[in-house]
């Protein structure tokens, strides 16, 4: 898996605390219910990091779909401070899927 995409999103998601990992991961699972009728979730919430939702939401959607999954969930949770942290540096974009080339570590 590549490093890029899936590393930036790794690093946000192991930022957020355990409920909000949980709330990101249900709300992810809504999202999916909705769209198939297979609704395979990354695992159950309490005992999944941030990492293994990002190996997951990489290797379900590809990079840029997941980068855009996260991007749009964070913001229906609230976290529109991590939205705009994670978008900081959109000056810098790596032209194979849009995402900054070095966003700045994720502060709340």
């Amino acid at each position: 898996m590549a490093g890029g995409a899936w590393g930036r999103l790794a690093c946000y998601l192991e930022f957020l605390k355990k409920e909000e990992l949980k709330e990101f991961q249900l709300l992810l699972a809504n999202k999916a219910h909705s769209r198939s009728s297979s609704g395979e979730t990354p695992a159950q919430p309490e005992k999944t990091s941030g990492m293994e939702v990002a190996s997951y939401l990489v290797a379900q959607y590809g990079e840029q779909r997941a980068w855009d999954l996260a991007l749009h969930t964070w913001e229906q949770m609230g976290l529109r401070s991590l939205c705009a942290q994670a978008q900081e540096g959109a000056a810098q974009v790596n032209p194979t899927w849009g995402l900054p080339a070095n966003p700045p570590p994720p502060q709340c």
